[in-house]
């Protein structure tokens, strides 16, 4: 059980570093799309969706991503 903090801090740091660019595209109701996709339980859409949000910086989308991982 002790490998998922560390996947999940893994998963963080790589989203802080990420691209530049990339956090450049997000558009700003990519967080309202990853919510809507987890209530409709399309994971890959939410995936994309809060990963933008994150890169860009919501706090929220990264807490979000953090619990898609730990539930699997």
């Amino acid at each position: 059980m002790a490998p998922r903090p560390l996947l999940i801090l893994a998963t963080l740091a790589l989203l802080g570093g990420a691209n530049g660019a990339w956090a450049a595209t997000a558009k700003p109701d990519a967080l309202e799309a990853g919510r809507v996709a987890l209530r409709q339980r399309d994971y890959p859409t939410a995936l994309e969706r809060l990963q933008q949000s994150a890169t860009a910086g919501s706090a929220e989308a990264q807490m979000l991503l953090g619990m898609m991982l730990l539930n699997g």
